[in-house]
């Protein structure tokens, strides 16, 4: 099953479900992976339509969990990093189809996202220019 919420820095809360299981999960033990917890709202979403399949039972593991964001009671069971509420990228997180190719994990200078809005002023090819991304401001 997978979901997806916009990728955006501010969004709108929608998450519409992209590919569903193919198989049947009844009296299964399910684990979601989740790259990142923020709101919560692909969680909640994900959980409710995985319970009403009647499952053993379902557990959830994020890498990341913006503990600030999140919808309160929604938790996950194993948690890599509890990490502030900033922007991050890298590792597979990406802000407009650029930085997801990072070998780490570091946080978008507010610049980069509201430069690119209101001039429009983005890197075409991608690149990393100085001060776009810093890997040593997750640390609360």
């Amino acid at each position: 099953m997978c979901g997806a919420n916009h990728s955006c820095v501010t969004c709108s809360g929608a998450v519409q479900l992209v590919l569903d299981l193919k198989m049947d999960v009844t009296g299964r033990h399910i684990l979601i992976v989740e790259d990142i917890l923020d709101t919560g709202n692909t969680l909640k979403y994900m959980l409710k339509q995985l319970a009403a399949r009647d499952p053993a039972s379902i557990k959830t593991a994020v890498l990341l969990h913006k503990h600030e964001m999140t919808i309160p009671g929604l938790e996950a069971e194993f948690v890599g990093f509890r990490i502030p509420n900033k922007f991050v990228v890298g590792y597979g997180l990406d802000y407009a189809q650029k930085y997801r190719g990072l070998p780490w994990i570091g946080v978008v200078a507010p610049w980069v996202y509201t430069k690119g809005k209101e001039s429009g002023a983005d890197r075409a090819d991608g690149s990393i220019a100085k001060g776009d991304v810093s890997s040593s401001s997750l640390s609360q």
